[in-house]
């Protein structure tokens, strides 16, 4: 089985982001999923795309929730990707 992928978009300084990713860290361990955080300032296009969204988390290609991340609305979702994986 392949593991599913997390994609965290954020940026320097973003203190929701620095908020959010510790929790990312905990969901990692519990649901075994493959995180990649990403800077949108290291990509135009990611920059083009997520300025006004940041922090963003797209579980295997799916934004699941942005700006102020519900934790709550983040494990039902990775709960419902994860365990179908």
């Amino acid at each position: 089985m392949e593991k599913v992928e997390v994609h965290f978009y954020t940026k320097q300084g973003c203190h929701l982001c620095d908020q959010v990713l510790p929790m990312l860290k905990r969901l990692a361990q519990q649901f075994g999923f493959h995180l990649q955080i990403k800077d949108i300032h290291s990509d135009d296009k990611l920059l083009e795309a997520y300025a006004l969204m940041i922090p963003v988390v797209e579980v295997s290609g799916e934004i699941v929730d942005y700006g102020q991340i519900d934790q709550s609305k983040l494990y039902t979702a990775l709960e419902r990707i994860c365990v179908s994986s």
